[in-house]
């Protein structure tokens, strides 16, 4: 079973108790965490031993998707310093290195990490020790280096394809195509379309985009906090015939 469980959905802050992006993807026996923005740290560790986790991958360096890395790494050198772990062992770790700036915040962490460039990764690679699962990663559009990820798994042939931040772009319908489970960002009502150019998707497209791929079901996620969801959730219908569903904290979804 393929299944993926919200840590945090929204953006660029989250609401009051809530975290920015951070999905916990569980696929063949093996456990990647998908984004760790403000707040997802906390919700990791009420579902989940962080322990267990195989592999951490960070879509693009804009905090509200890596900011709780941190946390991880202090935890990692706790559990270290506690025995808990070996002191040579690195938790995998795939993220982008551009901008410099914002890569610079993480250079060091590879005390506890093993960072693997995302402009390095190959497809196919195996950075998760099995032979069950195909994991892609794909460019998408957004104002800084951003990568999607796409995971298969082998056995039953699900699959899993998770946007990160992008504007439209008719290359991700290819990545989706068919796709079991399709977490899209969305994060602007039509109404707000001018802000497009921040490189994100509006209800209407990021809807589009799963109908044209076929996609069985939808998963919508980085919502603006000051939105009404049930008018997120209107628009996107208008343009999206399958199963939608909003993403909600701790919320499962399995294919």
């Amino acid at each position: 079973m393929l299944k993926v469980q919200v840590l945090g959905c929204w953006a660029p802050y989250p609401r009051a108790d809530q975290a920015c992006s951070g999905y916990l993807l569980s696929v063949g026996g093996k456990n990647i965490l998908l984004d760790l923005g403000h707040g997802a740290f906390g919700k990791l560790i009420k579902v989940f031993d962080y322990l267990k986790l195989d592999a951490v991958f960070i879509s693009h360096l804009h905090m509200d998707h890596c900011a709780d890395l941190s946390c991880l790494r202090h935890a990692l050198l706790g559990s270290r310093r506690l025995g808990k772990i070996d002191e040579n062992w690195r938790l995998l770790l795939l993220m982008p290195t551009e901008p410099q700036r914002n890569f610079e915040i993480f250079r060091d962490y590879d005390d506890v990490f093993e960072i693997i460039p995302m402009d390095s990764f190959k497809k196919g690679q195996n950075i998760i020790n099995t032979s069950g699962v195909d994991i892609d990663v794909f460019p998408v559009n957004h104002p800084i280096p951003t990568y999607g990820i796409r995971v298969v798994e082998k056995e039953t042939g699900k699959k899993f394809v998770y946007s990160s931040d992008t504007a439209y772009m008719e290359k991700l319908i290819d990545f989706a195509k068919d796709a079991d489970i399709f977490l899209c960002e969305v994060s602007l009502l039509e109404k707000d379309s001018q802000y497009m150019d921040k490189g994100h998707l509006t209800t209407g497209l990021a809807a589009k985009l799963a109908e044209k791929a076929r996609v069985k079901m939808l998963v919508l996620t980085h919502f603006w906090p000051e939105y009404d969801l049930k008018k997120v959730a209107h628009e996107a219908r208008k343009a999206f015939s399958g199963l939608l569903e909003m993403a909600e904290q701790f919320k499962i979804y399995s294919c």
